[in-house]
């Protein structure tokens, strides 16, 4: 079994900072493809996303959840659904917590859906998706656009890292791994 964890801001959609308005969502080119293709070739997708202006009251989880469905709406698919998604609203970075860099989440998903952590990906545009990754001892994706943040006090390494800045690539990358 295979399977990608998806960031949501930035990755499938343009980052707008603390996004909560449905009519101000923008899908990145090729995502629909991207999704398309995984799902015809057996691969479970999730979608996993750090909503802290919830936990600091400037919208709420209703606003998440209604950006959420325009997402896949505009994704079009029929009956697209990700496996599960998580919608980390706390402020806490602890290893309790499903707010990322934390691997709680991806360690739940290796778990229930009996997915190896060499055949799980996390596909970000930020320095916690990336730590999310490694801590889940799972394969990372850096989506690099012009909205990626990165850290200048990580001691990740960019250049060593899988980094893709389209979806052809992406898709190509995932395709193509076969973990062992």
């Amino acid at each position: 079994m295979r399977g990608v964890i998806f960031d949501r801001d930035g990755t499938l959609i343009k980052y707008k900072p603390y996004l909560h308005k449905a009519e101000d969502v923008e899908l990145i080119n090729g995502v629909r493809e991207c999704l398309e293709e995984l799902i015809e070739n057996d691969i479970l997708i999730f979608l996993h996303t750090n909503q802290s202006g919830v936990g600091r009251g400037y919208f709420t989880l209703d606003d998440v959840e209604k950006v959420n469905n325009e997402m896949l709406l505009q994704i079009g698919l029929d009956n697209l659904q990700f496996q599960e998604v998580c919608i980390a609203t706390d402020l806490d970075e602890s290893e309790n917590s499903l707010r990322k860099p934390s691997p709680k989440f991806a360690r739940y998903l290796m778990d229930k859906y009996n997915i190896p952590c060499q055949n799980l990906f996390m596909v970000g545009d930020n320095i916690s998706d990336i730590q999310t990754a490694i801590s889940a001892n799972c394969f990372s994706i850096w989506f690099s656009s012009e909205w990626s943040i990165k850290s200048e006090d990580s001691n990740i390494s960019y250049s060593k890292l899988n980094c893709v800045d389209n979806y052809k690539d992406l898709t190509n990358i995932i395709l193509g791994h076969r973990g062992n």
